[in-house]
């Protein structure tokens, strides 16, 4: 198992966002990368990197700073994710709020399919394994 590089460039289809799901109106808990899978914690209202345990809801559309405003964008969402070639069919979250190339202890479903050399889509959310 082998994490990818998120890109620092990484950013939503707006043709897919736009009727994806999305959670608004939240603020980063911590310091949070655009491409990241998240969660929202219960007892603060704020998302974070995802985390053993927790439940994944999307991504984080924008890098923020702890404390500032995001978006986060759920099941259906096509992001740009890598500058560098995709080359599996599944992809997993892992818990350092990561997107791995395996099979993980919170992921053993695949919460991301391939659909282009360096596009994924998030097709599973909720508790995933």
């Amino acid at each position: 198992m082998a994490a990818i590089t998120i890109s620092a460039n990484a950013s939503v289809d707006i043709s897919t966002a736009q009727y994806a799901m999305q959670l608004s109106g939240k603020v980063a808990g911590e310091d949070i990368n655009a491409g990241q899978p998240v969660y929202l914690k219960q007892s603060d209202d704020k998302i974070y990197k995802f985390a053993t345990g927790k439940i994944f809801i999307g991504i984080a559309a924008r890098t923020a700073k702890a404390g500032e405003p995001i978006t986060v964008f759920g099941l259906g969402t096509r992001f740009y994710v890598s500058s560098t070639a995709l080359t599996g069919d599944l992809y997993y979250v892992n818990v350092a709020g990561a997107i791995d190339t395996a099979a993980t202890t919170d992921d053993t479903v695949g919460a991301f399919a391939r659909v282009s050399a360096n596009d994924l889509m998030i097709v599973k959310v909720g508790k995933l394994n």
